[in-house]
């Protein structure tokens, strides 16, 4: 590097080390917000289907029947996966809204697991029709099956169900959240 740089050439040099510094960490930070993003949603999943059973005869028990209101899934789905989901107003919600918007919910969830049980029953790979039953024994059907039962049921291990359960969810996390779903382990480690 030349010694006789002038002051003004240092002060550009040190302006563009600093905007490349500034821009690679908020690059870092956008990431690992997307990432965070992902994890809440796979995991809202994972909680959405494990109280699939519990939630739908909520629905049917309710006393209160919602009327349309100006919320709708994908905003409920994002109040989930927002750091505010906890806070204050959530808790102190009237049942009426509770209500409301659990049943909102619910119908987003239930349109989305027959979509994707659709798309499994057309799939030409048996494995997707494998992984409906699966997701269906687990966490829709009375009464729920244990992964042993489904393992004897589909003559496989129960390691595979495991691992179809996990395939299943990142799936039925896209159909739940769109496009902020779609994103998978796989694709974030690239």
């Amino acid at each position: 590097m030349d010694k006789n740089l002038t002051e003004e050439e240092i002060v550009k040099l040190a302006a563009k080390a600093a905007s490349k510094a500034t821009m690679e960490r908020l690059e870092k930070e956008r990431q690992k917000e997307k990432e965070t993003r992902y994890d809440r949603r796979l995991h809202n999943t994972k909680l959405l289907l494990r109280n699939y059973r519990m939630l739908a005869a909520y629905v049917e028990e309710a006393v209160y029947t919602p009327t349309p209101e100006d919320e709708n899934a994908i905003d409920i789905l994002d109040c989930m996966c927002s750091e505010s989901w906890k806070t204050e107003d959530v808790e102190i919600e009237s049942i009426k809204r509770s209500v409301a918007r659990t049943h909102i919910l619910m119908e987003h969830v239930t349109s989305m697991l027959e979509l994707y049980h659709t798309f499994c029953d057309q799939s030409p790979r048996p494995e997707d029709r494998r992984r409906w039953r699966v997701i269906s024994g687990v966490y829709i059907e009375s009464p729920e099956k244990t992964f042993y039962q489904l393992s004897q049921e589909e003559n496989c291990d129960t390691r595979t169900i495991q691992r179809d359960i996990k395939f299943a969810t990142e799936k039925l996390s896209a159909l739940f959240f769109g496009l902020d779903g779609l994103e998978s382990r796989d694709d974030r480690q690239r």
